[in-house]
């Protein structure tokens, strides 16, 4: 997706590209965004990918991870990246069942 930045800084043209393929729906809840090696493959220097993804996470359409890259955010996190309470319960609730399941495979004590 092709967005009209002509003029801008190389970091904003990039940071609105990746903003309006996140907003579009191109690039998914979850998914991870180029590393800055592959950025700097399709032409992007390391300051400018990484002043990029700042961007993106102060507007809350990424969020890094550290030593493990940068990701469009679930929707069911808020905004610093951190699960919300009820996606944290669903989580508990899987685990549990899941335990519950490991419990019958257990011989009787």
């Amino acid at each position: 997706m092709q967005v009209n930045s002509a003029g801008a800084p190389r970091w904003r043209q990039l940071t609105d590209q990746l903003a309006a393929e996140i907003r579009s729906g191109i690039r998914l809840p979850g998914s991870k965004l180029p590393s800055v090696a592959e950025q700097a493959a399709a032409g992007y220097s390391q300051t400018t990918t990484m002043r990029a993804y700042r961007e993106l996470a102060a507007r809350g359409l990424a969020v890094t991870v550290q030593g493990s890259g940068t990701y469009v955010p679930d929707p069911l996190s808020d905004p610093d990246g951190q699960p919300s309470l009820a996606e944290l319960e669903a989580r508990i609730r899987k685990l549990e069942s899941q335990m519950a399941q490991m419990a019958t495979l257990l011989p009787d004590q």
